[in-house]
């Protein structure tokens, strides 16, 4: 059954009042919220992340030899061990406190009162663990023993925000369920509310591993109670199909299409000037256009042990936080202005980082189409020794700005193929717009 059709109609009032809500409808609707809300709060973000440390048995402080978990394999319990559970069993939510806490507002905020939303990730990304930690239901695990699994975040499928919609002086609610299960991997969808309104949200890819993080561990199936919880899962199950099908990894490899082929083509000819290519001078740039090869920005963080998760590698949510940061600056340098995040998809995490390596961050403006930049965002491991580069991350972000923004051109073929996986990419996140315009008025 369409989400829709869970509306009355004073739902559907609200949509025609408000077409800006309208247009927003399949990112951030729910169905019926009294149906999926479980009633749970688990306090504060602080609360969350004590309660994570306790399900695992983590310590705090820093140890130079980490407690070893192996004498928690033995707890691992076998597939048919693990009752089903539903959505509502993980649903939960929490609260960051702006209103009341200056300290945690002045984290929370850029110098032009903006909110940071690669902050919000950072803790969003936090949740959808926690999150999977109220999924899973050990019945044989026996008390005062702690969870005998480590959780990692695979991939961010899609994140959407509405940032100038937010306020800097009003409490922040974080909230989400598990809306999709494998064998060893979990679907979390993840939102962020603001008096009411919801302003952002994200899908997390999160894969269960066992206490050591050697293997994979299985986990509670997740059988839909109702039709709204059925179609979320049905949802769910589309946007695997969709992730199968076109695998991030291959985004870059991907062979230009006959219409693609027809853009680089007409680029070339654009950047050869009138009287076309001489040897002293192969390419002419067109009016306010600039070169891909100039537009990179990177920068190196030093992570410290504070940075880490469980498993003893650097967090990602700490790692997406400066991925995101460093885009934006990329963003601002570009357009002399201050634009603000609009999308983020196939966030994609290839390996984690020790807590004794260097991190570089890098972002590329990749495409732009009049007032918005569409930035690759490439994060690499260097190891402290050696001083080798491995990459780690990638995700494409989606920025806008107020005013028309000067036009990305590549100049060799590797940046061709980087335009054309960027404008696929905005191309993506128009289409999302576009399904979301339909039946909204």
């Amino acid at each position: 059954m369409h989400l829709r059709h869970h509306f009355g109609r004073k739902a559907m009032a609200v949509l025609r009042l408000c077409p800006q809500l309208g247009a927003l409808r399949h990112r951030f609707v729910e169905c019926d919220s009294e149906e999926l809300k479980s009633g749970h709060s688990s306090g504060t973000m602080a609360d969350v992340a004590r309660e994570i440390r306790e399900h695992i048995g983590l310590k705090g402080g820093y140890h130079i030899i980490p407690k070893s978990r192996e004498g928690l394999l033995k707890f691992q319990p076998k597939p048919n061990e693990l009752p089903e559970r539903t959505m509502v069993d993980s649903q939960t939510c929490a609260h960051i406190h702006f209103e009341s806490d200056a300290l945690m507002r002045e984290r929370f905020v850029y110098g032009n009162c903006l909110l940071r939303m690669g902050r919000m990730m950072e803790e969003l990304d936090l949740m959808a663990v926690w999150i999977c930690h109220r999924h899973l239901l050990l019945p044989n695990l026996p008390k005062g023993v702690p969870l005998p699994y480590t959780f990692v975040t695979v991939s961010v499928d899609q994140a959407h925000f509405l940032v100038k919609k937010f306020r800097t002086d009003a409490d922040v609610s974080l909230s989400g369920f598990v809306s999709w299960t494998g064998d060893c991997v979990m679907e979390v969808i993840a939102y962020v509310r603001q008096n009411g309104m919801l302003l952002a949200k994200a899908i997390f890819i999160i894969a269960s591993r066992n206490a050591t993080n050697s293997s994979p561990a299985p986990i509670n199936p997740l059988k839909p109670a109702n039709e709204v919880e059925d179609c979320f899962y049905q949802e769910a199950l589309e946007r695997r199909k969709r992730r199968a099908s076109m695998p991030s990894s291959l985004a870059f490899k991907r062979q230009p299409t006959k219409e693609e082929e027809q853009i680089m083509y007409d680029v070339f000819t654009r950047t050869k000037g009138i009287e076309g290519a001489t040897p002293t001078d192969m390419t002419t740039l067109p009016p306010d256009c600039r070169w891909m090869s100039k537009w990179h920005r990177s920068t190196f963080l030093h992570p410290f042990p504070e940075h880490r998760n469980e498993s003893n590698t650097i967090f990602g949510g700490f790692i997406m936080r400066n991925a995101i940061e460093i885009s934006y600056m990329t963003a601002c340098l570009y357009s002399n202005n201050y634009p603000v995040i609009r999308y983020i998809c196939d966030l994609t995490f290839i390996k984690a980082v020790p807590v004794d390596s260097y991190i570089k961050l890098t972002a590329y403006v990749v495409y732009t189409h009049e007032n918005y930049i569409q930035l690759l965002t490439v994060v690499d491991a260097v190891c402290a020794k050696c001083f080798e580069e491995s990459k780690c991350y990638t995700l494409q972000l989606t920025y806008s700005c107020n005013t028309k923004v000067p036009e990305i051109l590549p100049i060799s073929y590797s940046e061709a193929l980087m335009y054309l996986m960027g404008r696929r990419y905005f191309h993506r996140f128009l289409d999302a717009e576009d399904r979301e315009m339909e039946g909204s008025k």
